[in-house]
């Protein structure tokens, strides 16, 4: 997946490229007990796009969350990862669920 040669643009689906990046990542959510959620939308079209280019950038994202949530309770850990079709475009999004905040009163 991460390698030095030139990226080139192929057909490509989305939700397969989801899952592979889920799968290498794997061993990293489960070490910091991250629960990561997939979503994926059936019969998305295949995208014309280089593979390895969107692959790093999903790890990036999803490797900025995991570290984004280092202090965040064990049983709130989860990142959400969405694919969607419509409108002649697909789209992925990456999410972590917000935190409910306590108010304090003095």
């Amino acid at each position: 997946m991460l390698n030095n040669t030139p990226a080139v643009a192929e057909a490509c689906s989305l939700n397969d490229l989801v899952c592979e990046v889920a799968v290498f990542l794997n061993g990293e959510m489960l070490s910091q007990k991250i629960e990561l959620r997939q979503t994926l939308a059936p019969a998305l079209p295949r995208v014309q796009m280089a593979p390895v280019e969107l692959q790093q950038v999903l790890v990036n994202l999803l490797l900025n969350a995991a570290q984004a949530m280092k202090d965040t309770p064990r049983d709130r850990r989860q990142i959400d990862i969405e694919t969607r079709g419509g409108d002649g475009a697909v789209t992925v999004s990456i999410r972590r669920p917000r935190l409910r905040v306590s108010r304090w009163s003095k």
